[in-house]
């Protein structure tokens, strides 16, 4: 067992519903994205969904990104996070969602025009179903970064 199960395995155990361990996985990530010393040099900040300040360009609701990463740069990421079973199977409509959200564009700070230049797809799970693995590959303005049992 390695150190990222070691620290996931308490949250489906203790989550009241699927809702609360989607949040607390969320959290987890965010906080890793936050401290880690590989993310820290790249994220200037992580923001969960509902505090990224551009979220109204997509009607201010959830709809299919988990976090923002803003990067030193100036560059922002979209984050999707799942904690699913270890055995369960990743479907085309998660990911659809994902790449169909993160492709919008919306204005930043300084009223601009901008688009999210990464994905980051964080995953209990590494079973991708064949249509999902395929929509997966897309690329948007760079590599497109999926990760399952580790972040990255």
């Amino acid at each position: 067992m390695d150190d990222f199960d070691e620290v996931i395995r308490p949250i489906p155990e203790n989550s009241f519903s699927e809702r609360d361990k989607g949040n607390r996985f969320e959290r987890l990530i965010q906080a890793y994205l936050k401290t880690a010393p590989e993310y820290v040099s790249l994220f200037k900040e992580v923001w969960m969904w509902d505090a990224f300040p551009a979220k109204e360009d997509f009607g201010g609701q959830d709809i299919g990104i988990d976090l923002v990463a803003y990067t030193h740069e100036g560059d922002y990421w979209a984050i999707q996070c799942k904690c699913f079973d270890e055995k369960a199977t990743i479907y085309k409509k998660a990911v659809d969602t994902f790449i169909a959200t993160s492709s919008k564009t919306f204005l930043n700070a300084s009223s601009q025009s901008v688009e999210f230049s990464q994905r980051l797809w964080v995953s209990t799970t590494n079973n991708w179903s064949p249509k999902a693995e395929e929509i997966r590959k897309q690329v948007k303005g760079g590599e497109v970064w999926f990760c399952a049992k580790d972040v990255c």
